[in-house]
């Protein structure tokens, strides 16, 4: 069997409780894989950098602790932001192999096994999407 490749896996954190398996998932897989772990966080509206900062501080913290080489991007809001698109366009500027994210489960009857930013990234997204539920 071959062998698959994951050079840079990008981890959508909000600082939900389904983010906190997707970190715990995506710094295991980047440790696994020696591959670049990108953290990138979807400002609110009206939210400052300091906040967004503290939001991705246990997925550093993570990353530090597994000896994996991380970046953080954080995306400002722009008008009505959507997030799942933002967390695509982030996947799409570094290049990644693979999509980390959680799932809350809430939104209409179509969403409901996802919600619906995961869902948005899992149809959207340039490469492989990994929901952790």
């Amino acid at each position: 069997m071959k062998t698959i490749e994951i050079g840079r896996i990008l981890l959508a954190d909000d600082g939900s409780e389904p983010a906190d398996r997707a970190r715990r998932l995506a710094v295991e897989l980047a440790a696994q894989h020696h591959a670049k772990l990108s953290i990138v966080y979807v400002q609110e509206p009206f939210q400052d950098e300091a906040d967004a900062q503290r939001t991705v501080a246990v997925a550093r913290s993570m990353a530090e602790d597994r000896n994996v080489s991380y970046d953080v991007m954080t995306e400002a809001p722009v008008g009505i932001t959507n997030p799942g698109r933002r967390i695509v366009t982030a996947a799409e500027d570094c290049a990644a192999d693979i999509i980390v994210i959680g799932a809350r489960g809430l939104g209409g009857i179509g969403r409901l096994l996802l919600g619906s930013v995961s869902s948005y990234v899992v149809h959207h997204a340039p490469c492989s999407v990994l929901v952790a539920r």
